[in-house]
C-alpha cells in the first residue's frame, strides 16, 4: 500500500530535520534508520549529498550500498567519502553506465594518482573486460586530467566516428571545440586535426554558399569533399550526386565528369535518384576534354607564392600553414560564430606575423 502524499510530505520532512539533528548530534541514527524503514534511502543519500555531511557519514552510506548491491551508489559515497580506490571499482563495476562513468573520470581526476588514472585509462579502452567503451569518455577523461594533446587526438577519434554515423555537425563541433580549446592554450594544433576539420566543415559550408549563390565556391567545396569520400560512408550518393549537378552549374565539367563516373560504380549506380540518373549517365558517355578552368591563384600571405584561393597548404612552405579567411562581410563566421566587420586589410601579411602589435585587427 502507497503512503497518503501528506504522510510522504510528513515523512520527507522528518527526514530533513533528523538530518540536521545528525549533523550535529554525530551519534543519532534515527534519520538513517528512517530511511531505511521507510525506503527512502535514495532520498536520504540525496539530502546528505546536497547539505553535506562528514567523511565519516559518507563512507556509512557507501558501505550501505555496497551491503544492498547497489554499485553506483557505493561507488558514488566512496567517492564523496575520499575512498577513491573503492569508489573507482565499485564505478566500474556498472558497465557502460553514463552517470557511472562520469563519477568513475571525476574520482581519477579528484585522486591525482596515476595507478588510478591507468586503471580507469585500461578500462575505456577495453583492456579490463575486452569492451571498449565510447571513445567520448575517454576524451572527457583526458579533458579533466588537463591531457589536452590526448585530448585532441581522441577528438579526432570522436568525430570520425560521429562523421560515419553521418552526424556531421556534432563531428565539425567536437574538432571546432577542441581546436579553440588548443589555440587558447597556446598549443600546436595537429595536422590530423586541422585536416579533418577543413574537410567537414567544407562539406557543411555548401548550403549555405549555394544559398548566396555562389555556385563556384560550392563546386570547390564539394570537389574538396569527394576527394575524401570515404570519410562520408553514410552519404556516398548523394554528395556525389550534388558534386555532379553544382559543378555541372558551375562550368566544372571534368569536375562533375570525374563524379559522375564513380556514381557508375555497381555498389552507387543502383541508389542514385531516378530524378538525376539519365542526365549522370549521358554525363559519363561525353567526356568533356577541355578540362576546367584554372582555379585563381593569389599570393600565398607568407610568401606570394601563387596558391589555389580555396587551398589551405602552400607548396612553397613544404610544412601545413593556417590561412585565416580575410572577409569583409558584414556577417558572423559560419565556423566560430566571430562577427566579421567591414574591414579590409592592406596587406594580409603582415596581419599573419606573430607580432600583431602594429598589425591591423581583422576578426576572422
Amino acid at each position: 500500500m502507497f503512503p497518503h502524499r501528506k504522510q510522504l510530505t510528513e515523512q520527507q520532512q522528518l527526514l530533513k530535520f533528523l538530518k540536521f539533528i545528525q549533523h550535529y548530534m554525530y551519534t543519532l541514527q534515527e534519520a538513517f534508520q528512517l530511511a531505511e524503514t521507510t525506503d527512502h534511502m535514495a532520498d536520504y543519500a540525496d539530502s546528505v549529498e546536497t547539505d553535506g555531511a562528514t567523511l565519516d557519514q559518507m563512507a556509512h552510506l557507501a558501505e550501505y550500498f555496497a551491503n544492498a548491491g547497489d554499485a553506483h551508489n557505493a561507488g558514488r559515497f566512496y567517492l564523496r567519502a575520499g575512498h577513491y580506490r573503492a569508489a573507482l571499482e565499485y564505478l566500474m563495476s556498472c558497465g557502460e553506465n553514463h552517470d557511472s562513468l562520469l563519477l568513475a573520470i571525476e574520482c581519477v581526476a579528484a585522486a591525482g594518482d596515476n595507478k588510478l588514472t591507468a586503471r580507469l585509462t585500461d578500462y575505456l579502452m577495453g583492456e579490463v573486460d575486452e569492451i571498449p567503451k565510447d571513445a567520448k569518455y575517454l576524451f572527457r577523461l583526458y579533458v579533466a586530467l588537463g591531457m589536452t594533446r590526448e585530448a585532441a587526438t581522441t577528438a579526432v577519434v570522436i568525430a570520425r566516428q560521429e562523421q560515419e554515423r553521418g552526424s556531421y555537425t556534432v563531428a565539425r563541433n567536437v574538432l571546432l571545440a577542441m581546436y579553440q580549446e588548443l589555440v587558447t592554450k597556446e598549443i600546436k594544433v595537429p595536422y590530423d586535426m586541422q585536416n579533418s576539420l577543413m574537410i567537414i566543415h567544407s562539406y557543411l559550408i555548401v548550403r549555405s554558399l549555394l544559398k548566396r549563390n555562389e555556385t563556384l565556391r560550392a563546386a570547390r567545396m564539394l570537389i574538396r569533399t569527394t576527394a575524401n569520400i570515404s570519410r562520408f560512408p553514410a552519404h556516398v550518393v548523394p554528395i556525389l550526386t550534388s558534386t555532379v549537378v553544382v559543378c555541372s552549374k558551375a562550368g566544372l565539367k571534368s569536375a562533375a565528369h570525374r563524379a559522375a563516373v564513380s556514381l557508375m560504380q555497381p555498389e552507387y549506380r543502383q541508389k542514385i535518384d531516378a530524378k538525376y540518373k539519365k542526365k549522370i549517365e549521358a554525363l559519363v558517355r561525353r567526356a568533356d576534354k577541355g578540362g576546367d578552368p584554372d582555379e585563381p591563384r593569389p599570393p600565398c600571405p607568407h610568401c606570394a607564392f601563387p596558391v589555389p584561393e580555396t587551398d589551405l597548404a602552400c607548396d612553397n612552405w613544404i610544412t601545413r600553414t593556417s590561412f585565416p579567411r580575410l572577409l569583409a562581410l558584414d556577417e558572423s563566421c559560419p565556423m566560430c560564430s566571430t562577427s566579421l566587420k567591414d574591414v579590409i586589410p592592406s596587406d594580409a601579411s603582415t596581419f599573419l606575423r606573430k607580432d600583431k602589435t602594429s598589425a591591423e585587427q581583422i576578426p576572422i
